[in-house]
């Protein structure tokens, strides 16, 4: 499978256009499910927001420490072109799963909405988001 599709000369990552339409699928399908755990659309268009947020932050922020931990020790790893490529890479799975849960979390609390219903509808929407999101890996 290819990794990129061009458009106007422009690449556009088939990985980011799977997990955007995985993302996507995964929002319909809880706002589908919320009424079985007594959450208002407003909560789930909130909670999608803070996982996007999270999964981003959480996997360039894992992407980044574990090249600095990996290249850190070479001579030339500390100049600023270095840093440029650090920034700009890829990220991490775990990573983003872990900011995900992190902020939703954090959104249930500041919303006090019960973690475990936040929880059991978010089961569903991530098997939703891995039905697409997984194809271009």
């Amino acid at each position: 499978m290819p990794r990129f599709i061009y458009l106007n000369d422009t690449p556009i990552s088939l990985y980011f256009l799977f997990g955007l339409s995985g993302f996507l699928f995964a929002t319909i399908i809880a706002l589908i499910k919320r009424k079985a755990f007594d959450l208002r659309k407003r909560d789930i268009l909130r909670i999608a927001g803070f996982v996007i947020v999270g999964a981003v932050l959480g996997a360039r922020l894992f992407g980044a420490v574990g090249r600095i931990f990996l290249y850190g020790s070479e001579p030339d790893f500390w100049t600023s072109e270095n840093w440029q490529r650090i920034i700009s890479g890829g990220g991490v799975f775990f990573g983003g799963l872990f900011g995900a849960v992190g902020l939703v979390v954090l959104r249930a609390k500041i919303g006090r909405m019960n973690i475990r219903d936040v929880f059991n509808i978010l089961a569903y929407a991530a098997l939703a988001f891995q039905s697409l999101g997984r194809i271009a890996c």
